[in-house]
């Protein structure tokens, strides 16, 4: 699994815009930059965020796991 695929938010995450690799620092971590759509029929406006995506393994289970802290813009 390729941190990359983040960029799949938005096929299953209906609020997500647009999604873009800002920078990849190495291969375990990205950063991430996100918009959503208005909601409530603009009464909340589109908003930003910027994600740090980490990726590890878990050397108990062998599975990778993707940490995520965004804050928003």
């Amino acid at each position: 699994v390729h941190l990359a695929q983040h960029n799949l938010t938005a096929q299953w995450d209906e609020q997500i815009s647009t999604t873009q690799v800002l920078r990849s620092i190495d291969e375990s971590s990205q950063l991430i930059h996100s918009c959503t759509y208005p909601a409530a029929g603009g009464l909340i406006s589109p908003r930003e965020f910027v994600d740090l995506l980490f990726r590890e393994r878990d050397p108990s289970s062998g599975r990778f796991e993707i940490v995520d802290q965004d804050t928003q813009v």
